[in-house]
């Protein structure tokens, strides 16, 4: 019912929250390579994700194609089932936002193998890069901003931009962001737009190649 590039206007973009590769605390896979591993022995292995669609699915499906592994996609109703699922041992691991996954890693429920993302995360001391690992996948990190509608005046986008990344500079505000898993962006309106037109564009190869569609 909309166009996705025409009837918005971006503003601003805040922070976003990184796609962290899980398993169960009583796992037995310690690193990506060993997850890697076992998928390769038993083709089909099961991945949890939020959902069809989901920020994790897309992870998963352009890491199976780099890790050369088939795996089944499941697709739960929400992140929370899905992480208590692989927390329970009943699916081996999933790809998971860390603002939905970070109480229970800290709680030792989850045990995060990689950073989807480009950087290492502060809250996850020691914990590599999927490209550290040795299985570097595009960034499917998913972000939160402000988007107005279609036609908003140029000044006020500015002025609000400017104010948000304003508040982003203060100390308590972007330690709230990271102590919940998230990593702080604060792109104007130029570097948000760009951002969307590039995500969407790669994310529609990655959804045409593997299949997904909405349901």
């Amino acid at each position: 019912p909309y166009d996705t590039l025409n009837d918005f206007t971006p503003i601003v973009n805040i922070y976003a929250s990184p796609t962290v590769l899980f398993v169960g605390k009583d796992s037995p896979y310690r690193t990506v390579a060993q997850l890697v591993e076992a998928a390769k022995r038993d083709p089909g292995m099961a991945f949890a994700s939020s959902g069809n669609g989901s920020s994790g699915h897309f992870a998963l499906e352009i890491f199976r194609r780099k890790a050369g592994v088939e795996v089944t996609h499941v697709a739960f109703r929400g992140g929370a089932p899905a992480l208590q699922e692989v927390m329970a041992g009943r699916v081996p691991a999933t790809f998971s936002t860390l603002s939905g996954a970070i109480g229970l890693a800290r709680d030792g429920g989850l045990r995060p193998l990689a950073i989807g993302g480009p950087e290492r995360v502060e809250v996850l001391p020691g914990i590599p890069t999927m490209a550290e690992a040795g299985f570097e996948i595009p960034d499917t990190s998913p972000w939160y901003g402000l988007i107005g509608p279609k036609g908003v005046p140029q000044p006020i986008v500015t002025r609000i931009a400017n104010d948000v990344i304003a508040q982003l500079r203060d100390l308590a505000i972007a330690r709230r962001i990271v102590d919940t898993g998230g990593v702080i962006l604060a792109e104007g309106p130029e570097a948000f737009d760009a951002r969307i037109r590039r995500e969407l564009a790669e994310n529609a190869v990655v959804a045409r190649e593997a299949g997904i569609r909405v349901e």
